[in-house]
Formats: structure tokens, C-alpha cells, sequence
């Protein structure tokens, strides 16, 4: 599975990456940690970092499955 990542997490970890995600899911939790190991960043495991699937904002415990289209971002702020 290719994860995309926007904002400031894309620094550490670049613009996207691919993990393995067997059939069953992954919940976004685990797949943080994955991450945070292969990249060697902690960075990832902000909770202001948000993960979207499919477009749509999850919570840690939302299962992904293969084919799903998952994707981590830096909260935005503006004035």
C-alpha cells in the first residue's frame, strides 16, 4: 500500500512510502508505528498529525485495508 504524507511530516518521511498491509487491515495506530520504525521518526506519532482514509478523517482505531487510500497530514492553520 502507498501512503501519501502532506505538510510537515513529509519532511522526515518524504512524500510517500509503502508498507505492506495484509488482508485483514492494519488499524491507523499500527501503521503509525510501522512507520515511525522504518523512517526512524517519532515525528509520525504526533497526534496532530491526522490521518485521512479514502478522503475522509479516521480515528486511530479505524481498520485499513489493502486497496485503501491512506494518507497523513499536518493540521493546517491560517489567519
Amino acid at each position: 500500500m502507498r501512503i501519501s504524507f502532506f505538510g510537515k511530516i513529509s519532511d522526515p518521511i518524504g512524500k510517500t512510502t509503502d508498507i505492506a498491509v495484509p488482508a485483514s487491515g492494519l488499524c491507523v495506530a499500527d501503521i503509525r508505528q510501522e512507520i515511525a520504525e522504518a523512517c526512524q521518526t517519532e515525528l509520525i506519532l504526533d497526534q496532530t498529525i491526522r490521518a485521512a482514509v479514502n478522503d475522509k478523517i479516521v480515528m486511530e482505531d479505524h481498520r485499513v485495508m489493502p486497496g485503501d487510500d491512506l494518507m497523513f497530514m499536518s493540521v493546517l492553520s491560517g489567519g
